[in-house]
Order: C-alpha cells, then sequence, then structure tokens
C-alpha cells in the first residue's frame, strides 16, 4: 500500500479549524476543492507537511500545526499607519479592505485595513492566520508517484514563494 513520501501526488479532503473549533475553510466547498500537491516539494504548511508524511491511502488525522510551524506568529511591526492620501482610494476605505502595497524594489503585499481614521488608516501586514495554531482533519483521498512536470510545477511554485517571502520579509516599506 502506498503512503505519502517524497515525490508523491497527493489528494486530501479536509475540514481547517481554528484551536476553538470554528470552521475556517472546508475542501468540499465548491470553491475551495481538495488539496492537490507533490509531498516533498510543493510549498505547504511545514507543520501541514510533516503530519502527513506515511499516512496511506483512505487514512484519517487530526494535525495540530502551531503557529510556528504555520504562518508564523503575528509581527507587531507589521502593523503600521498609512496616510489616506497615500491609498488608491482614500475616501472608499474601510474596515477590512485589502489594499495592495508596494515596497522600494517594486514588489507588492497584502495589507488589510484594520481602523480607518479621518487622515490615516491601520494596516496589518500579517497573514491574517498569523499567529493561530491550526487544527486540519484530513482524509487521503488519492496517492500515487507524481510525474516529472508536477515535481517540477512544485519546486517552482516553491521557488517562487521563497523569493516573494525574502522580498517581503526584507524590503516592506513601513
Amino acid at each position: 500500500m502506498s503512503t505519502i513520501s517524497a515525490g508523491k501526488h497527493v489528494v486530501l479532503d479536509y475540514v481547517l479549524c481554528d484551536e476553538e473549533g470554528d470552521v475556517i475553510q472546508r475542501s468540499v466547498e465548491p470553491s475551495v476543492g481538495p488539496l492537490r500537491y507533490v509531498h516533498g516539494y510543493s510549498p505547504i504548511l511545514p507543520g501541514l507537511h510533516s503530519g502527513l508524511e506515511g499516512l496511506s491511502l483512505g487514512g484519517k488525522k487530526q494535525i495540530r500545526v502551531p503557529p510556528e510551524e504555520a504562518y508564523g506568529l503575528a509581527d507587531d511591526d507589521a502593523v503600521f499607519e498609512v496616510e489616506r492620501s497615500e491609498l488608491p482610494d482614500p475616501e472608499n476605505v474601510k474596515f477590512g479592505d485589502e489594499i495592495l502595497g508596494e515596497d522600494e524594489d517594486g514588489n507588492e503585499f497584502a495589507m488589510h485595513v484594520i481602523e480607518v481614521h479621518d487622515e490615516h488608516v491601520v494596516v496589518d501586514t500579517n497573514h491574517p492566520l498569523a499567529g493561530f495554531t491550526l487544527v486540519w482533519d484530513v482524509t487521503v483521498t488519492d496517492i500515487r508517484d507524481a510525474t516529472q512536470q508536477e515535481i517540477d510545477s512544485a519546486r517552482a511554485d516553491a521557488a517562487e514563494l521563497e523569493i516573494d517571502a525574502a522580498a517581503a520579509g526584507s524590503d516592506q516599506a513601513h
């Protein structure tokens, strides 16, 4: 029987919850679908990756992923004020908006509006799930050897994310 290991193409059904059991996302939602990835190559959360290792087809498991192995701890320095005049649509900005910012090198990053004031807004550039322990209830629905094309594509995705993360981490303008 095949188990999840490096070089396997894996398909999972899942329910993702926070620590309190509030559902964040379900793979059965039509707009979401199952998680498909190449184990050992695709950029998935480190804590989820290690928790899946060795599972078999049909296997079910609950995997708790602490923030350090998910989207990281929330960074207080990633919350800052932006003058409304610097925003693309300063008159219509509202709580909850996602605005794309740009660092000095032209790299884009997401900012979530968390406070709105007359002259400025407060934005948060942390990932929305930063600081959260995530609980994944997974069911393995398919495991097979990945094709070379799937491995190459997964490697390219991982490299792109590393480049984006390095640029955002070192050059974000605050």
